[in-house]
């Protein structure tokens, strides 16, 4: 009996990492994508407010193939991983991106400074 408890506790089945909130999120992924919320969520201890805002950003699309499989995997990242591409600023002016001067796209990261950081990853 002992010997059963030791594997059991060893083994334990995905509804003991994340709460059925996220997984109600998360469900109706393929596998790769859920996988890799399941993993972002574990690693970053994210509430379901947080998955969400990464769900809406569109987190998973933004990423390199290579980076995607790393986290999938469990295998470690590098920094250049962990910076999603495109960055999403938010325009609040309306401004033409096109002919962007740099002194303007300044402003509009510092107008909206913490949602740029939680673009470049933890950490930042």
């Amino acid at each position: 009996m002992f010997q059963f408890y030791k594997v059991t506790k060893k083994w334990q089945t995905m509804s003991a990492k994340l709460s059925w909130s996220h997984y109600c999120e998360i469900l109706w992924f393929d596998n790769n994508q859920f996988q890799y919320y399941v993993n972002i969520v574990e690693q970053n201890n994210l509430s379901i407010r947080q998955l969400r805002e990464r769900i809406k950003s569109k987190e998973y699309e933004r990423l390199p193939i290579e980076t995607k499989n790393k986290i999938i995997n469990n295998t470690t990242l590098e920094l250049s991983d962990e910076i999603k591409n495109p960055i999403i600023i938010n325009n609040k002016c309306y401004i033409d991106v096109d002919n962007i001067k740099e002194k303007v796209f300044q402003e509009l990261i510092l107008d909206d400074l913490s949602n740029f950081l939680k673009q470049l990853g933890p950490g930042f």
